[in-house]
């Protein structure tokens, strides 16, 4: 059993690296996996003491702090990028994970 767990953790870890700008929903990888995503989350949190959503938005921020620092992108590209569908919804969910703006934190 717990083998299984470790694996099916590196299969998420591992799928989400591929696909986390084009999907950001638990059950994509949950069906990936071939279990249910209340059961991905519950090994997530078990092992990594995170959900799937958790791990997933923090891998969009490292993505976005990269890409603010990095490149010469517009914030509303790198929005559409990370896959969302607005630089506002975007620019919020940075200022609440970070505590300031895209544009703050390029600068």
């Amino acid at each position: 059993k717990q083998d299984l767990s470790q694996k099916r953790v590196f299969m998420f870890l591992e799928l989400m690296e591929i696909h986390f700008l084009e999907k950001t929903n638990t059950s994509f990888y949950a069906d990936k996996i071939g279990i249910s995503s209340k059961r991905l989350n519950q090994i997530l949190k078990e092992k990594l003491n995170l959900t799937a959503k958790q791990i997933i938005q923090q891998r969009q921020i490292t993505e976005a702090k990269r890409r603010l620092v990095r490149s010469e992108i517009t914030i509303k590209e790198l929005a559409f990028i990370l896959g969302f569908d607005s630089m506002s919804s975007f620019s919020r969910f940075f200022k609440k994970h970070i505590g300031v703006s895209p544009s703050v934190f390029r600068q």
